[in-house]
């Protein structure tokens, strides 16, 4: 009797350690997903970091790696700096768009397209619109 009462209590061990394992592998899986798929529509990211002196949004030397973002495949990174980039007056279509602890100027009448569900602004008033809204 004592043979089987051991028998059952690991057999009984061991189902509940697959279960638990079995539901932790889940919540993992869970969350290694949704973390690596949230930034993962927004595709490229391209930071700004103003080294052809100038605030010229279109120049692609003030960009790392050298390249605008104008696509609805790329990420603008924009953090301070000591030049705060302006947006050309023309329409910009970006895939995401963040500014992390610089700003940027936007003239009255550009738009500015994002067309993923990323738009991260940690600075209040960090988009200057001089003379519009």
């Amino acid at each position: 009797m004592i043979k089987t009462d051991k028998k059952v209590l690991n057999m009984f061990k061991n189902q509940c350690f697959r279960r638990i394992l079995y539901v932790y592998s889940c919540a993992i899986l869970l969350i290694l997903g949704f973390a690596s798929n949230s930034f993962a529509a927004c595709g490229t990211t391209i930071t700004w970091q103003a080294d052809a002196n100038t605030t010229a949004w279109a120049n692609t030397n003030n960009w790392n790696p050298r390249n605008v973002p104008d696509a609805n495949t790329e990420t603008a990174f924009i953090r301070a700096d000591w030049q705060i980039p302006t947006l050309p007056n023309a329409n910009r279509t970006l895939s995401c768009l963040e500014i992390n602890s610089g700003s940027m100027t936007a003239p009255a009448g550009s738009i500015l397209t994002i067309v993923n569900d990323y738009f991260k602004n940690v600075n209040a008033g960090s988009i200057a619109v001089p003379g519009g809204s």
